[in-house]
C-alpha cells in the first residue's frame, strides 16, 4: 500500500508541475499579446497622427480617422483594464494560498490534512476585455484603412 501511495504522490506532483508550467506559459503568452497589442495600437495612433497630411491631404471622411483613433486609444485602455483585472484575481488566489499555508503552520501534526480547494480557473472578465481590445484594434485598422483608401481614391 505504501508503494501505491508513493506512486500516487509522484503522479500528483508531476501533474501539478505540468499544470503550473502550462499556467506560466499561458501567462507569458497573454502578457506578450498585451504588449504587442498596446505597441501596435500606440504605433498606429502616432503614425496616423504624424503622417495624416502626407497620406490624406484632402482629409475626406474624417469621421473614419477619428473613429480609428478612438479605437486605438480604446484598445490600449481595454488592455490596461484587463491586466489590472487579471492582477486582482491573482491576488485573490495568492491570499487563498497564504491562508492554506497558515492553516498548515497552525496544525504542525503530520497526520493533519489541509483543505486544498484552490483551483485553476479562467478569468472571464480578463478574457472578455482582451478579446474586446483585439476587436476594437481591428475595427480601428479597418477605419484607418478606409480613411486612407478613400483619400487616395479621391486624390486621383
Amino acid at each position: 500500500m505504501l508503494d501505491g501511495e508513493d506512486s500516487f504522490e509522484a503522479a500528483r506532483r508531476e501533474v501539478t508541475e505540468l499544470l503550473f508550467d502550462a499556467y506560466k506559459r499561458n501567462r507569458e503568452i497573454g502578457y506578450s499579446l498585451d504588449k504587442v497589442l498596446v505597441s501596435l495600437s500606440a504605433g498606429s495612433l502616432l503614425f496616423s497622427m504624424t503622417f495624416i497630411s502626407a497620406v490624406a491631404p484632402a482629409r475626406h471622411w474624417l469621421i473614419a480617422l477619428f473613429l480609428a483613433w478612438t479605437c486605438f486609444a480604446g484598445s490600449i485602455v481595454l488592455v490596461i483594464i484587463g491586466m489590472r483585472t487579471t492582477q486582482l484575481d491573482e491576488v485573490k488566489i495568492a491570499v487563498q494560498m497564504s491562508e492554506r499555508l497558515d492553516e498548515l503552520k497552525q496544525r504542525k501534526s503530520p497526520d493533519v490534512k489541509a483543505r486544498l480547494d484552490i483551483k485553476a480557473t479562467r478569468n472571464p472578465r480578463g478574457i472578455l476585455l482582451g478579446n474586446c481590445a483585439v476587436g476594437v484594434f481591428l475595427v480601428g485598422i479597418v477605419c484607418l484603412g478606409t480613411f486612407v483608401g478613400v483619400n487616395l481614391w479621391w486624390a486621383h
